[in-house]
């Protein structure tokens, strides 16, 4: 098995375990729905 795949999987998997957590998030959170993806905040990254 080459290098590439390998992270391409493990990339996969991190995003489906995301997506999973922001899924079970959501539920007990709904702030969370109203936040925007692309949200910008200036202070955060300096």
């Amino acid at each position: 098995m080459n290098k590439v795949k390998l992270i391409n999987m493990t990339k996969l998997a991190a995003k489906k375990l995301i997506i999973k957590l922001k899924g079970s998030l959501k539920e007990y959170d709904p702030t969370i729905m109203s936040i925007p993806k692309n949200r910008k905040k200036p202070d955060t990254k300096v």
